[in-house]
């Protein structure tokens, strides 16, 4: 039987709860993809924080040129792209759990790599960081959703959400923060929300679940389960009854 978590948010409205699945105890599956979701928002708004300053920032400080500004934001990208197939083999090792956690330890690494940075060369490498850390917390969260998911169009379409709200605040409080505070507090918060989730997922999830390691299909089971019973072998009936 599957794990329950009596764990509930009394604070939200019940039609908020119902639309999320949070009206009843929460299950191992139900908490591994709110984990999900917390690190795609996370992911994204590492990404997309800086946004609004480091450009000048960097102009300013380091003398930057544009190109070379650009080629720092495409370092997260480019470590996407060049760490997709490393992570696929990851993910196959040690599983989807795992791999997100390690993901969000490289995110918290490199966030706190770009907000000490004195160099470009260092943003760069920070960047790099942040996007190889996206692209293993992206591919394993949309995995574990993709399996544990009881209704895949709506949890694909708040994982979606997650981004759009990502993107939305991510300027917003680095700009915010940036201004009032300086260049490294604009980085804190990226920081301080991937280090809070790696330490809450290794508490909340790190136990053998469906998600660790790869399950039969639905349809699969549902084969297996209303598969009829194996024929009867009419010749040996009748055979047994001449005997």
């Amino acid at each position: 039987a599957e794990e329950k978590l009596h764990w509930e948010v009394p604070f939200l409205p019940m039609g908020v709860k119902r639309l999320f699945g949070l009206h009843q105890p929460i299950t191992q599956e139900q908490m591994l993809r709110m984990v999900a979701y917390s690190t795609t928002f996370t992911s994204m708004f590492s990404v997309i924080s800086p946004s609004p300053f480091f450009p000048t920032y960097a102009m300013e400080r380091f003398g930057a040129s544009e190109s070379l500004v650009g080629l720092t934001f495409a370092c997260n990208p480019i470590a996407q792209v060049t760490s997709a197939a490393a992570w696929a083999v990851v993910i196959s090792k040690v599983g989807r759990v795992d791999s997100m956690i390690i993901g969000l330890s490289v995110i918290s690494l490199g966030s706190l790599i770009f907000s000490q940075g004195d160099s470009m060369a260092v943003f760069m490498i920070a960047r790099f960081l942040q996007g190889v850390g996206t692209q293993g917390t992206n591919s394993a969260g949309v995995a574990i959703i993709l399996e544990s998911s009881t209704d895949v169009q709506r949890d694909m379409g708040f994982q979606e959400l997650m981004v759009g709200v990502a993107y939305m605040l991510g300027p917003l409080c680095g700009g915010t923060l940036f201004e009032r505070y300086g260049f490294r507090f604009a980085i804190l918060p990226s920081v301080a929300l991937a280090s809070s989730l790696t330490f809450a997922a290794t508490r909340l999830i790190r136990v053998p679940s469906a998600a660790h390691a790869p399950k039969h299909g639905a349809h699969q089971m549902h084969l297996h389960l209303t598969a009829s019973p194996p024929k009867q072998n009419h010749a040996a009936h009748r055979e047994g009854d001449a005997a």
